[in-house]
């Protein structure tokens, strides 16, 4: 008897009779997984359609206790001064939070400096998604989607493309031409227009310098550029690159020890703090030990080592990504997609936080430990 006229909901039971196939076919075909033949397929969701049927999707998740899993391939944490560590926070908040939904993550990490581990895990994941998909039936465990740090831009393509269609979320940064579920970070273009106008502000026309650490990241670059085309001929811009954290102290020294001075840096990553260290040796040597001044920095990240030098005056502005809130919303975005079926926006973008010494204390930080 219906309640108040209400027409009964239609369940997978009745959707399986109707199609004359066992629920474990309705669920594959509904779900997408496993294996079916396209006149099966047919004759499922005909069925469905002609029953009205709207699944529980959340409630199906769990009433199967499988297992989604989340492909997570960022740097070692400890690298870029441990940015790796806030992001790898936000991805652990998220998943104790979905805990009950069956969602997990497994890490794989890779030294960003060192493009042959990066290769070695995309060929194990492309091998474990390959088994997968030769699976028959539901297995207890399915990959929702891959995590990516793009740090290495053509390999991280190449991973993107070859275990599609499985969906890649991609945080801090971008894969331009790639088809992605998104991608999540600031607009790395605008943040780069935005260092160079406070430089513009502190030290006036002169000549500046942009410091990019690393080998063929799309973000890092697209910053410089935004850096380069907001001064122009209004002032002189030279860059600084290294393709790891060692060899950027011996550019940076090498550099201040030169003529004629920078009148103000652009630290495109993390490394503000590197580049501040080095600069104080450099110049202490050249002052002969006398009291030196260390020319407006703006740099990114609120780590601590990068805390330590805003509160003492050598570091001028921080830009802070949001790294944990990355992570947390890279989490989130596939859950939508996987569990939930929402439509995900293709970009989400991570407002621009600009810090200062006398601003720090207004922002809610929970910094990583300085490297002893």
């Amino acid at each position: 008897m219906n309640i108040m006229g209400r027409a009964k909901t239609a369940t997978m039971k009745d959707v399986a009779r109707e199609a004359g196939v066992s629920i474990g076919t309705v669920d594959r075909v509904l779900h997408n997984r496993g294996r079916f033949s396209e006149e099966t397929a047919r004759r499922v969701r005909d069925a469905a359609a002609r029953l009205e049927f709207q699944p529980n999707l959340v409630a199906s998740n769990l009433k199967k206790a499988q297992w989604r899993t989340m492909m997570v391939v960022l740097p070692h944490p400890h690298q870029d001064g441990g940015f790796w560590e806030l992001v790898v926070s936000g991805i652990n908040r998220a998943v104790q939070q979905l805990a009950h939904h069956y969602i997990r993550v497994r890490f794989a990490h890779y030294d960003r400096f060192q493009p042959e581990t990066f290769s070695r895990i995309a060929s194990q994941i492309e091998e474990a998604f390959g088994e997968q998909e030769s699976l028959e039936g539901v297995p207890d465990e399915e990959y929702a989607g891959v995590i990516l740090a793009p740090t290495l831009q053509s390999l991280s393509a190449d991973l993107a493309r070859h275990v599609a269609p499985v969906p890649v979320v991609v945080l801090d940064g971008e894969l331009p031409d790639v088809d992605l579920l998104c991608s999540i970070s600031q607009e790395s273009y605008e943040s780069g227009l935005l260092a160079a106008k406070l430089l513009h502000l502190m030290a006036g026309s002169g000549r500046f310098a942009s410091v990019v650490v690393g080998q063929d990241d799309y973000h890092l670059m697209r910053r410089r550029a935004g850096f380069e085309d907001y001064f122009c001929e209004a002032a002189t811009t030279e860059r600084i690159e290294a393709t790891s954290e060692r060899r950027l102290r011996e550019i940076v020294r090498d550099r201040m020890s030169r003529t004629p001075p920078l009148d103000g840096l652009f630290v495109t990553n993390a490394a503000a703090h590197a580049v501040i260290e080095s600069i104080g040796n450099a110049l202490q040597d050249t002052a002969g030990g006398s009291p030196v001044s260390v020319p407006p920095i703006v740099g990114y990240d609120l780590l601590a080592e990068n805390i330590a030098c805003l509160r003492a005056g050598s570091l001028s502005f921080l830009i802070n990504q949001q790294p944990e809130n990355q992570g947390y919303q890279a989490v989130y975005a596939l859950y939508r997609h996987a569990v939930l079926k929402e439509r995900v926006e293709p970009q989400i973008r991570i407002p621009v936080d600009l810090v200062t010494r006398e601003t720090l204390q207004f922002h809610q930080i929970s910094p990583i430990p300085a490297k002893g």
